[in-house]
């Protein structure tokens, strides 16, 4: 978990870096990355199952939820500015 956790945090930070960026200066990012429409699902799915992995009294439960909201957000947040990011042919969700 401790590996995952790595990984999803510098993307995190990466995209929302991007995202912030982008926004900041009114404007949405010129597209998308393939990966983040296509791969959606399969990383909020992974990221619930990391949270349901561990026991509900672990302290990495709460870390796993926050991940799931914020995770939830951010693609909420993209949709708003690129609607690219919301289309719904690639992602049922």
């Amino acid at each position: 978990i401790g590996r995952l956790r790595a990984a999803l945090a510098a993307g995190q930070a990466t995209a929302a870096q991007a995202v912030a960026t982008a926004a900041s200066h009114g404007q949405a990012p010129a597209a998308v990355p393939d990966d983040f429409l296509s791969h959606k699902l399969a990383w909020r799915e992974a990221i619930a199952q990391c949270g349901l992995a561990v026991s509900a009294d672990d302290p990495d439960r709460s870390y796993w939820e926050h991940e799931l909201r914020a995770f939830d957000r951010a693609y909420r947040e993209l949709a708003s500015i690129t609607p690219q990011a919301d289309n719904k042919k690639r992602d049922p969700l």
